[in-house]
């Protein structure tokens, strides 16, 4: 069995039954190197609470998405505005809180949109990572699965305009948590090992708006790896996750960057934008070396383009969904625009596809299921019954 977990508002968990031969780890925002898709099969298109597995309160607030790793389900939240951020291992059968860890922080500001636990935990299946950022410190910590404090890295104060607060997550490579970090003070992009928490290597960046993107991977087991990480001066660029060298940069941004790049067909793809909209998505051939301009980008679109949602990449297509409730379809290859259709309501959390259907939770707590193919087409609406600042996570076989 497998299992759909969903935090409404992040104070609710619900789990749907259904199938796939082998397990599958989410081990990260949006799961495998953050595509957003899983082999599962069988989940229900429409549902009801009666077909819930189990369904759990989890304490505070957070808009943190859960990673899991075979039973185990690891997510963050917050209590007492913020003072009080949470380290949370849940087990994926019943929805038992294994653990709960309590790190405290000083009061903080946040923006009305975001919340004081917003990163996703990455583990490598030995030791979980939990990222928690204030204007104090800013707080990488690894557990080991049963819930003990292994090591914490404190990588200095978290300064953001605005108010806006951290949102970005850190990923797995190897034996390292990868953490990008820009911001209005010095920005980095650091590999931070997961059994120590000693950093390997840190490549110091400079940015001028704050942004929030979480890094992805390319050929992670070639011998020519790249991590791609996005901030408003580099754009979109390429790193050696070994050791943190610069590859290349395609200065191609002229705004924040808030989402999430991905990769596909050869091309790293990322947004930046402002004003709730996205403003720019560049296709920039990912075997280049050193510095990229508007150029070198294969394609690019400056319209009905997302801020905060990730896009998705679906065979030949690219999903973008937009805060807004509009989704744009392109071909990966060419930009070429295939449709554009109003769905209603407003998101903040990223799709997912599952058994070839897009599922994306608007922040009023519904989940729409769209069908993926050229042809636009709306499955089901499903109440959720709670708000929704969180994208959908899988866990293994139960």
């Amino acid at each position: 069995m497998k299992s759909l977990l969903s935090f409404l508002g992040l104070i609710t968990a619900f789990v749907f039954t259904a199938s796939h031969a082998d397990a599958e780890n989410w081990n990260r925002f949006r799961g495998p190197n953050g595509t957003g898709i899983s082999e599962l099969t069988g989940l229900p298109v429409e549902w009801n609470e009666s077909d819930y597995d189990w369904k759990v309160e989890i304490p505070g607030l957070g808009h943190s998405s859960p990673c899991t790793w075979e039973n185990m389900i690891f997510v963050s939240s917050s209590l007492d505005e913020g003072t009080k951020r949470l380290a949370l291992a849940y087990d994926a059968d019943t929805g038992k809180q294994l653990w709960q860890n309590e790190v405290v922080f000083e009061t903080n500001d946040k923006h009305a949109l975001n919340s004081f636990a917003s990163a996703t935990p990455t583990t490598d299946g030995k030791h979980v990572a939990f990222l928690f950022a204030g204007s104090e410190q800013t707080l990488l910590i690894g557990y080991d699965l049963a819930g003990k404090e292994v090591w914490r890295t404190d990588f200095g104060p978290f300064v953001c305009q605005h108010g806006h607060g951290c949102g970005t997550s850190p990923i797995t490579y190897k034996d390292l948590a990868i953490l990008s970090i820009q911001h209005s003070g010095p920005s980095f992009v650091a590999g931070v090992e997961l059994a120590t928490g000693k950093i390997r290597w840190k490549n110091e960046r400079e940015t001028r708006l704050t942004g929030h993107c979480t890094p992805t991977l390319i050929g992670a087991d070639s011998d020519a790896p790249q991590v791609i990480y996005t901030n408003t001066d580099d754009g979109i660029a390429s790193l050696d996750p070994r050791n943190g060298d610069l590859i290349w940069r395609a200065k191609v941004f002229t705004a924040r960057a808030v989402n999430s790049p991905v990769v596909g067909e050869g091309f790293a793809f990322a947004i930046c934008g402002g004003g709730g909209r996205g403003k720019y998505i560049g296709a920039i051939p990912v075997h280049q070396k050193g510095e990229l301009t508007f150029e070198d980008a294969a394609w690019s679109l400056d319209q009905n383009l997302p801020y905060v949602l990730t896009p998705l990449i679906v065979g030949e297509n690219m999903y973008l969904w937009g805060d807004n409730g509009v989704l744009l379809c392109v071909k990966v290859k060419t930009g070429e625009v295939v449709y554009l259709e109003r769905i209603g309501g407003i998101f903040s959390a990223s799709p997912v596809c599952i058994d070839g259907k897009i599922y994306c939770a608007s922040r009023d707590g519904e989940m729409v299921v769209v069908a993926t193919g050229d042809k636009f087409q709306v499955l089901a609406r499903n109440q959720l019954g709670e708000g929704c600042h969180a994208t959908p996570a899988i866990s293994g076989d139960r």
